[in-house]
């Protein structure tokens, strides 16, 4: 199979890895950021500004679509939005009409664990007591996140008509990322942290090609990319009840990298042709940007889950992204 064949593959280099940095710090890095004018959505009806305050076309806000933009653009989460506006078009069903956005405020580094759903709103910082604390907490929020897209995927694919095991495999994910939020939960607590209540847009009808590019991303790169970081932090964590938890989520999580996959295929099969390519060529773009990301994601991550640096882990991502897209 071919998430835990890379997964395999690529756990075979850490015995070889140069020598392990020190990190741990308490505070993952931060910045005021500036949106200008930038491409947002999808057009809805009307062409309007939209104060931050109204709830636009399918449950977006003005702030939820700068969080969004954000994310997209820089790859961190939005703590603070302090000023937004988003414009519609005037003609939403014009030629190259599009919804653009301007907003201010301040983003965070977040952890890359798991699968986020389509319209994710990322957790803010909820305080550094302890780094363990503030990593278990943000990592049971994204948990949390997760059991939310597998509940929503398979809604929409039993809407759609997918095969009932796709259905089922689905499920079966939500069940298991339950319980991860659970464990995650728990370890917060006991090191001094509480995991954010899950923040939601409301529900909206997502379209085959939406789904279709969140999977590629979130699904067949990020999701198998936390299997492969929990399987690291199973061989590497100090505590050996961390290392055990880590193996149980590392097995899961590389099902669910199996299953994005699966999806992948079953989804290309429901766009046109040159549908289909723009997803493909979606996930082969966040291949290549995982050795980035994963090196970045590192930053922040508490040292008793193993002391590997930054450069430690981005050589793992670069060498499981090539087997994955092998």
């Amino acid at each position: 199979m071919r998430v835990h064949a890379a997964l395999l593959s690529t756990l075979s280099l850490l015995p070889t890895l140069a020598a392990y940095g020190c990190w741990g710090e308490c505070d993952p890095p931060q910045e005021n950021f500036e949106l200008i004018d930038e491409p947002c959505c999808s057009s809805p009806p009307g062409g309007r500004p939209l104060p931050p305050s109204e709830t636009s076309w399918a449950g977006w806000t003005c702030e939820s679509a700068c969080r969004h933009v954000y994310a997209g653009r820089r790859g961190w989460s939005v703590m603070e939005v302090t000023s937004c506006e988003l414009v519609l078009p005037e003609d939403p069903d014009g030629p190259g009409a599009e919804v653009r956005i301007t907003c201010t405020g301040r983003g965070i580094e977040y952890y890359c664990e798991g699968r986020r759903p389509l319209d994710h709103v990322e957790a803010a910082d909820e305080g550094c007591a302890d780094p363990l604390g503030r990593y278990f907490a943000a990592v049971a929020y994204l948990e949390a996140s997760s059991v939310a897209a597998f509940e929503e995927l398979a809604g929409w694919l039993t809407e759609r008509g997918a095969p009932l095991e796709l259905v089922r495999r689905c499920e079966a994910a939500a069940a298991d990322e339950r319980l991860h939020t659970r464990w995650m939960t728990r370890l917060a607590e006991q090191h001094g942290g509480q995991a954010p209540r899950l923040t939601r847009t409301e529900a909206r009808v997502a379209t085959a090609i939406e789904v279709a590019r969140h999977n590629a991303v979130e699904g067949c790169v990020h999701e198998c990319f936390a299997a492969l970081m929990a399987a690291v932090r199973a061989q590497t964590a100090e505590a050996r009840g961390l290392r055990r938890i880590f193996a149980r989520i590392a097995a899961d999580e590389a099902r669910h990298g199996e299953l994005a996959w699966d999806l992948h295929t079953w989804l290309l099969g429901q766009l046109s042709e040159e549908e289909a390519a723009e997803v493909t060529a979606l996930r082969a773009a966040a291949l290549r940007g995982l050795e980035a990301r994963a090196a970045a994601a590192q930053v922040g991550v508490p040292g008793e889950l193993g002391r590997l640096g930054a450069g430690e882990v981005a050589a793992l991502a670069e060498r499981f992204a090539s087997l994955l897209a092998a």
